[in-house]
């Protein structure tokens, strides 16, 4: 699995986690808190700062009492669009699912092992063909990022990547877009570090 893949891969689990045992109020109202269409948010790669990720929630549906969210993510280098991809996330009382990656969708989807509500000493795993981890929750520490300064939740993760060791940090905030830094490190030595850029939310 590719290292795109990997940080792509986790930042789509992690955007279900604010709406986890939520329901919405209707098929097309989301409750606060839990992601809501147009909610749109920018990343940045540290290591390359002229390498921008942009997410956009494009759908909330209830469905056979789960919350289904699809997002457009969309990578750009210099303001020029490098491509786009879809991600599908279902959330339901027995449980997170991934059900599609760009052109990848999943049947049966994977199951997501994440806790509805992580506390400090929380630990959970994500085992998917070509990659598992296992993660756990630690303290609180002071983050800040270009969108701000913010107390997060440090989440460490530890596993192998088509064999091979990987270890990721996220650090989250409660709310809809959780994720405000990430960091990942490689066999090789190499590293990718994303951090919020900004957070529009969607209107209402």
């Amino acid at each position: 699995m590719s290292r795109i893949s990997i940080v792509l891969l986790v930042l789509v689990i992690t955007m279900t986690m604010s709406c986890s045992g939520q329901k919405p109020r209707s098929p097309d109202v989301h409750v606060a808190d839990g992601p809501m269409v147009g909610d749109k948010w920018v990343m940045i790669d540290l290591n390359i700062p002229e390498l921008e990720t942009a997410w956009e929630v494009t759908a909330v549906e209830m469905k056979d009492g789960a919350i289904f969210v699809t997002a457009l993510r969309e990578q750009f280098r210099r303001e020029k669009s490098l491509g786009r991809m879809v991600s599908k996330t279902k959330v339901s009382d027995d449980g997170k699912y991934l059900l599609q990656e760009g052109e990848q969708r999943y049947d049966p989807p994977i199951r997501m092992n994440a806790p509805v509500s992580i506390k400090e000493g929380d630990s959970w795993e994500l085992d998917k063909p070509g990659l598992k981890l296992k993660f756990r929750a630690g303290k609180e520490e002071e983050v800040e990022v270009p969108a701000g300064k913010f107390k997060a939740r440090r989440i460490d993760g530890k596993g192998e990547s088509d064999g091979k060791p990987t270890t990721c940090t996220l650090w989250q905030i409660p709310g809809r877009h959780p994720t405000i830094k990430s960091a990942y490190q490689f066999e090789d030595g190499g590293e990718v570090v994303e951090v919020l850029k900004s957070f529009t939310p969607g209107k209402k």
